[in-house]
């Protein structure tokens, strides 16, 4: 993506991008988002890493963005989606209408501090797989597009 033009510059400039194959780019992303934090700015990671097009509602979290709000301790404010994958299928190209469920879990700094990283990891996915079953349990899965 950082190659793409313009798409690119606004990546590399306001964004930071991983290569989660490669120990160097993970090391490097982890330190500018601990300078950001010390700086006072908010961090916004996707901690599945990308879109889980498996049958589960979650894919597997990545442990950066935890081992970082442990570090402070630093507030955590979980979002949670629902619906995307029906709106943003893996076609290339392809979106679709309709609307997408948003919900907010927040837990702060004081909270955070109870947790070692991998709990943490573990309470944030127990806290977005709730409100997912819950959304999915008034709505069937039937009208969630099959996945291959």
């Amino acid at each position: 993506l950082g190659k793409i033009p313009l798409l690119g510059w606004i990546l590399r400039h306001y964004h930071i991008l991983v290569d989660r194959k490669s120990i160097r780019s993970r090391g490097a992303a982890l330190e500018r988002m601990q300078q950001g934090l010390a700086s006072g700015h908010s961090i916004f990671a996707f901690v599945e890493g990308k879109r889980h097009p498996g049958p589960d509602l979650l894919g597997a979290f990545s442990a950066g963005a935890f081992q970082l709000a442990c570090s402070g301790p630093y507030p955590l404010a979980i979002l949670t989606l629902a619906g995307t994958g029906e709106k943003m299928p893996t076609a290339p190209n392809i979106l679709q209408g309709g609307p997408i469920h948003a919900w907010w879990d927040v837990m702060t700094a004081e909270e955070v501090a109870q947790y070692q990283p991998r709990e943490l990891r573990d309470e944030a996915r127990r806290r977005m797989m709730a409100r997912l079953k819950a959304h999915y349990a008034e709505r069937p899965f039937a009208s969630m597009p099959k996945r291959p």
